[in-house]
């Protein structure tokens, strides 16, 4: 009787066991799944990679105008919720455009976030 119930405690911890493992697996998994963001919009777009931490930065200059991206990425099953600064400059460093913004997205979704000289620019996660 006494091995009978060790023996049901080790198989109950055994399952407990590999069930949290798995779940974390599950969450590591859905966590690399996302690689990147894209902003874009109809003359430009910049994808920056996404660290582990969720977070995520890059810069590019073209036609004397630098525009950046930074921010970071909180994901969960299905949805991301981003935290987005865009902005970009002229060639003296002078602001042309600031966006700060929450925005929440479902897999393969893609939101506006704001615009720039008449033009929407849109948000997008890589590698759902």
């Amino acid at each position: 009787m006494k091995k009978a119930i060790c023996l049901s405690f080790l198989l109950a911890g055994s399952a407990l066991i590999q069930g949290c493992a798995a779940e974390q697996k599950i969450g590591q998994e859905q966590k690399e799944e996302r690689t990147g963001v894209v902003v874009s919009s109809d003359d430009f777009s910049m994808t920056a990679a996404i660290n582990q931490n969720g977070e995520f930065f890059e810069t590019q200059t073209e036609n004397h105008l630098t525009r950046s991206i930074s921010g970071r990425l909180q994901a969960s099953e299905g949805q991301s919720l981003v935290y987005i600064r865009y902005e970009s400059s002229n060639e003296q460093g002078t602001s042309q455009r600031e966006i700060n913004s929450t925005v929440l997205l479902q897999n393969d979704e893609s939101v506006v976030i704001g615009g720039d000289d008449d033009k929407m620019i849109y948000l997008q996660i890589t590698g759902n």
